[in-house]
């Protein structure tokens, strides 16, 4: 009998090693719901000539000279042992005359720097119009697809409430150029968790307990008639 539940669990294991729980909330941005954000980030269905890579809306992290953009989620992975976090993104970065500096969009969850890109939107001579990132896999449809899995234990061992920030920043000493903007788009963000070993098997135990009460009970019923 302990050899076939043993068995039974090694297969529930190898069958849910793969199995993801999505631990955030809103990734196709339907709304404002799960997230924080600041004043310049906003939820649209098109801007500028650029509609979202999935569903109808995207988010916009606008910076204007200045300004940075951010916006972020907590997340939970307490009771898991690795998480693959992915995104879709596009940047758009204009410059008509010279001054300003360079941009950057971060990304981070907890203290870990997840990627970091870097702007190139500096008037340099001409007028700057778009800006093409190498981060990233390309999609068909113009943007880049971020996707990296981790080990939990890469965030430290405080696991809950562990924020998820994208940074859109202005890394001009001199207070900005109002002639340079930047845009960058997000789409399709999802972090995708795998519970740890231990908690699949406990959810195998609880399986073949609530299978082990139904035969019971079906077999009362049975001498019963």
């Amino acid at each position: 009998m302990m050899k076939s539940i043993l068995s039974v669990l090694t297969l529930l294991a190898l069958s849910l090693s793969s199995y993801g729980t999505e631990v955030l909330l809103n990734g196709d941005f339907e709304g404002e719901s799960g997230w924080s954000h600041s004043s310049n980030v906003s939820f649209k269905g098109e801007h500028w000539g650029v509609e979202p890579a999935s569903g109808s809306k995207m988010a916009v992290l606008a910076v204007h000279g200045y300004d940075d953009a951010w916006l972020s989620q907590p997340l939970n992975l307490s009771g898991h042992h690795k998480v693959t976090i992915s995104f879709m993104y596009k940047l758009k970065a204009w410059d008509w005359y010279p001054g300003g500096g360079p941009d950057r969009l971060t990304i981070r969850l907890g203290d870990y720097l997840l990627a970091e890109i870097p702007i190139d939107d500096l008037w340099d001579g001409e007028w700057l119009w778009g800006f093409y990132p190498t981060t990233g896999t390309p999609l068909e449809t113009g943007w880049l697809r971020f996707e990296e899995t981790y080990p939990v234990t890469t965030f430290g061992d405080q696991l809950q409430n562990l924020m998820l920030r994208f940074d859109l920043e202005n890394l001009d000493e001199s207070g900005g150029d109002t002639d340079q903007m930047c845009t960058a788009y997000l789409d399709g963000v999802s972090a995708d968790a795998t519970p740890e070993p231990a908690t699949i098997v406990t959810m195998g135990l609880g399986l073949l307990g609530a299978a082990g009460m139904l035969r019971r009970s079906r077999r009362r019923r049975e001498s019963e008639n």
